[in-house]
């Protein structure tokens, strides 16, 4: 993941460049030729506009495409439990003393009728 950052970066560097040098002239310029600078400026960016939607859906298609393999990847790795309402069996209790005597005294009473 880390060199398809490094790689961007390194692309879009130089194109960066190109834009700090071209402020700097315009920061120069006289007003008439300011004017020129501006409309330059707004006819290259009507130009690239398409293309950098279209780049930025490129990258929205990776993103979601690595989202897509991470939650497969955790899926297969960790199903989720269904739930359907059902309890597990519980296993029965050891028998307490009171428990105990209860039901002895339980079995006395129906053998003394």
């Amino acid at each position: 993941m880390a060199s398809i950052v490094v790689d961007l970066i390194e692309t879009v560097a130089p194109v960066l460049e190109r834009v700090c040098v071209a402020v700097e002239a315009a920061q120069q310029a006289q007003a008439s030729v300011k004017e020129n600078l501006v409309r330059t400026a707004e006819e290259a960016e009507a130009q690239l506009g398409p293309m950098m939607a279209e780049a930025i859906g490129q990258l929205d298609m990776f993103i979601g495409a690595c989202h897509a393999a991470g939650e497969a990847e955790n899926a297969a790795e960790d199903p989720r439990p269904v739930i359907t309402g059902v309890r597990s069996p519980q296993p029965p209790s050891p028998p307490t003393p009171e428990s105990s005597q209860k039901r002895v005294k339980k079995m006395r009473s129906r053998h003394a009728v």
